[in-house]
């Protein structure tokens, strides 16, 4: 497997999806049902952090307000310099190493390190750390593929050209039918290999809400598992006329997590 070895300038950080929630056992009882794990946090605090092999995601009650986007290992000050520079407004200034803008949705953008944090980033190092003397892709649980986080916008071009601005870049979409993925250069989806990373992707118009997306797994022995599991599994596993299979659910928050998979994005063999 290839290290995610960090190319922007400045340094962005891994990206982590950082979900709002209003009851923390329940949704650390959903995503345990999908094997994304609680791996870390303060339950008595009422927050944790998740994990399902490579992808990370963070969930507060009570902390946060709404969903944010997280970088985390960011060369802070040097974003400080790079938001001056570009006229990007610091909505909260939270420290040296912690910094908040807003995107043009008014989606908040928290970029938060510590020095120690940024030098573990720049070894090339994943987010989440393999585990004890295996594969960092291994796990005993169900493998849900690479997570694509998908925002609702209300104008395409601006948000695009906002994540632009901090470093992210394009790697495909449809603009012209509304969407368009963004990613740190080290995380953008590649068909046909098993490498890892959270990206974004962007809809004006498509979907009713921003929505967490796995893409890549085998949906089919997913829903299998999650039946024995006794989770509810929506209207069930749709067939696409490419051989494409896609399973929507909804956390406890009704947050869509959507399981999708079309056959160039198959990590798994057929």
């Amino acid at each position: 497997m290839p290290c995610l070895h960090p190319s922007e300038a400045p340094p962005l950080g891994w990206l982590v999806p950082c979900l709002a929630v209003a009851d923390l056992a329940a949704t650390l009882e959903f995503y345990g049902h999908l094997d994304v794990r609680q791996y870390g946090g303060d339950v008595a605090q009422r927050w944790a952090t998740l994990r399902n092999r490579a992808t990370e995601i963070h969930v507060f009650q009570g902390h946060i307000p709404r969903d944010l986007v997280n970088f985390r290992g960011a060369d802070v000050p040097a974003i400080r310099a790079l938001l001056a520079e570009r006229g990007i407004p610091i909505d909260q200034d939270l420290g040296p190493w912690s910094v908040i803008v807003r995107d043009p949705d008014g989606r908040e953008v928290f970029f938060d390190s510590s020095p120690e944090e940024h030098a573990e980033y720049m070894t090339g190092r994943t987010l989440t750390l393999p585990v004890p003397g295996g594969d960092p892709l291994a796990g005993d649980g169900l493998d849900l593929g690479n997570l694509s986080w998908c925002l609702v916008c209300a104008d395409l071009a601006a948000t695009r050209a906002f994540y632009e601005s901090l470093g992210l870049v394009v790697a495909g979409g449809q603009p012209e039918h509304g969407w368009e993925i963004l990613g740190r250069r080290d995380d953008l989806p590649a068909h046909g290999t098993r490498r890892r990373g959270c990206y974004v992707a962007l809809f004006q118009g498509m979907i009713p809400a921003d929505t967490l997306n796995f893409r890549g797994g085998d949906v089919g022995a997913i829903a299998g598992v999650l039946a024995t599991r006794g989770a509810s599994l929506g209207t069930g596993v749709a067939h696409a006329e490419d051989g494409g299979e896609s399973l929507l659910l909804e956390d406890p928050d009704g947050r869509p997590v959507l399981l999708d998979t079309t056959p160039p994005e198959r990590l798994y063999a057929t």
